[in-house]
């Protein structure tokens, strides 16, 4: 019997979404219906629970005729116990399932939902999927949905327009961090089992010596002026 998938945001993520649109067919998201474009991304984060997380996409047939839809797993880069399974109009797959198709008469909407399935475990997911037309393959959107599960102990972050960069990603020797608020001093880091390794004092703009740190994920957090807590993530290579 199939899993059945659910929609609970209790746990601290970053979900986003990169897409290049095709001719066909069009993406939205489906709680705002805000057109999905190339580069575009969608972020939410919370507390860590055992969860299953949904990123919703409705997907409209654009043209005048039937369109048969194909989507593949094209590539998968999962935290350790980590999985992921796809919803479209037909049906609710397993994790296993690689490719499916299913038909949108003209102008019909249906919806093509990744879920993921952290496990309680903190880290990312993620999931390149391909979305083509049976008939011709060149009419394409590949869909890039990333997802990253913080750990308990980073405490409780909000979306906001602030600020606040932490980059490269991957690095290896050193991240720059940089902000726009006067009143931040302290910017704390920590590993993926959400234990404090550093505080680092800044000024608006600081280079941190990472090459002390083992190989992985790590999370920054930062409290600005109104003691709003924001949360990024950086990998070391």
């Amino acid at each position: 019997m199939e899993r059945t998938l659910k929609t609970l945001f209790l746990i601290t993520l970053i979900a986003s979404v990169n897409v290049l649109i095709a001719n066909t067919f069009s993406l939205k998201v489906h709680h705002n219906g805000d057109v999905v474009n190339s580069n575009d991304t969608a972020y939410y984060w919370g507390g860590v629970a055992k969860f299953d997380i949904v990123v919703e996409l409705d997907i409209t047939n654009d043209s005048n005729a039937d369109v048969t839809y194909t989507w593949i797993k094209n590539k998968e880069n999962m935290t350790n116990l980590w999985e992921v399974a796809i919803c479209d109009k037909n049906n609710c797959y397993l994790s296993s399932v690689t490719e499916k198709s299913f038909t949108l008469s003209a102008g019909e909407q249906g919806i093509i939902n990744a879920h993921f399935y952290p496990s309680g475990a903190a880290g990312q997911g993620i999931l390149d999927l391909d979305v083509f037309n049976a008939s011709d393959t060149t009419d394409l959107a590949t869909i890039i949905y990333k997802v990253t599960a913080y750990p308990t102990g980073i405490g409780d972050s909000q979306l906001s327009t602030y600020d606040f960069e932490v980059y490269p990603s991957p690095a290896s020797d050193y991240i720059n961090i940089s902000f726009d608020d006067n009143e931040i001093n302290d910017v704390e880091i920590y590993n993926i089992l959400g234990k404090k390794l550093s505080t680092i004092k800044l000024n608006k703009n600081t280079i941190y010596n990472i090459t002390d740190l083992p190989t992985g994920l790590y999370f920054i957090k930062v409290k600005d002026s109104q003691g709003v807590v924001h949360t990024k993530s950086f990998v070391r290579n």
